[in-house]
C-alpha cells in the first residue's frame, strides 16, 4: 500500500549522534520506498548496497529535489535501488527472529571475558564522547 503512494521516505534523524540510525530506516527497507536519510550514522556500513539516498551526498537542496524528481520520472533509475533485493533481504526490527537474533547476539556478548568500563559520569560522557550534535 505504502509503495502505491510514496517513493521517497524522508529518514531523517532527531538525534545526530555518531552510531544512531533511527529504526525506521530499517523499516522502509522493506517495501520499495527509497530512504532518503540525514544522519551522522555510517549507512553505507550497515545497509545493503545502493539502498537510500544520503542527503549530504548534494550541494544543495535543489540539487537533491532535482534529483529525485528525475527518479520519479525514471522507472529504471528508481528500480536501481531496489537491485540488492534480488541477493539480500530487510528483516522487519519489530519481528520475533530480530529479536531473538538480537538476545543470541547480547548473551554472546555477555560471555565475552573482557574489561568492564565504567563511567562516573554518564552526563559527561553523553556530551563528550556519543558525539551527538543535536
Amino acid at each position: 500500500m505504502l509503495e502505491r503512494k510514496y517513493k521517497f521516505y524522508l529518514s531523517y534523524e532527531n538525534s545526530l549522534c555518531t552510531d544512531y540510525i533511527t529504526e525506521k530506516f530499517f523499516r522502509a527497507l522493506n517495501y520499495y520506498i527509497v530512504p532518503v536519510v540525514l544522519g551522522s550514522g555510517n549507512y553505507d556500513f550497515v545497509a545493503p548496497p545502493h539502498s537510500f539516498i544520503d542527503v549530504r551526498d548534494f550541494r544543495s537542496e535543489l540539487e537533491l529535489a532535482k534529483y529525485l524528481l528525475y527518479l520519479d520520472k525514471n522507472h529504471t533509475a528508481y528500480m536501481e535501488y531496489f537491485r540488492w533485493k534480488e541477493d539480500y533481504f530487510a528483516l522487519d526490527d519489530m519481528s520475533w527472529f530480530s529479536f531473538a537474533i538480537n538476545f543470541c547476539g547480547l548473551c554472546e556478548k555477555l560471555h565475552i571475558d573482557s574489561r568492564p568500563k565504567v563511567y562516573q559520569n554518564l552526563g559527561q560522557w553523553f556530551i563528550n564522547k556519543a558525539k551527538c550534535k543535536g
